[in-house]
């Protein structure tokens, strides 16, 4: 009897399960994938720096876009929200992306997509919003979540106004259309440890 159940048991957790896919957007939404990746969840990621992506060892199932410019510098966007928003316009309003059929069916196949990113300036604070939303507008029945990463207090006041701004403009696009729920991870909680060691420390909080 106790098998039969713990077998029923089984099958009705597997049955409710929900696949979970994460899409990290800038240099620390992609470190976090990378974590999040070793711990068997699906992702990809995209910069706006050719260099952060080739700095990272990615592994061949993770698939990576560079979003680029007309002049296709890939010098990234700094700490400029406002830079990267003009270069993902300028990458065609990311028709190479959300064209990219392996990529919509890896969209389509989760229950819950998670978009994460720094919100401190740079292309994961200007791109995760506008992606989050992109890909809400596709994919109506899915949960789309946003990872935010605040700066530390010890990081610039250009770092801690960017934030500011990444939260404004999510209050303004969640009073115009489906509010997005956030999950936002605070980078002082981690101060004693360097960058490596508490992205992988969020990547498990996650």
């Amino acid at each position: 009897m106790d098998n039969e159940r713990t077998t029923r048991t089984d099958e009705i957790v597997k049955e409710i399960s929900l696949k979970i896919g994460y899409f990290g957007i800038g240099n620390a939404g992609s470190q976090i994938g990378l974590e999040i990746y070793k711990h068997g969840i699906p992702v990809k990621i995209a910069n706006t720096s050719v260099k952060d992506l080739h700095g990272k060892l990615i592994p061949e199932d993770i698939e990576a876009f560079l979003i680029e410019d007309n002049m296709a510098q890939s010098r990234g966007a700094g700490r400029n929200r406002k830079t990267a928003k003009l270069i993902y316009k300028e990458w065609n309003n990311s028709a190479l992306m959300f064209n990219n059929t392996q990529f919509v069916d890896w969209l389509s196949s989760l229950d819950i997509i998670m978009v994460g990113s720094s919100t401190a300036g740079g292309t994961g604070s200007g791109l995760s919003i506008p992606i989050a939303y992109q890909i809400a507008s596709m994919f109506p029945s899915k949960v789309v979540i946003l990872v935010g990463v605040l700066p530390r207090l010890s990081e610039s006041v250009t770092c801690q106004k960017n934030t500011i701004d990444y939260f404004k403009e999510l209050e303004s696009a969640n009073s115009k259309s489906v509010n997005i729920p956030y999950m936002v991870y605070d980078l002082e909680k981690y101060a004693s440890r360097n960058a490596d060691d508490a992205y992988d420390q969020i990547a498990r909080d996650i």
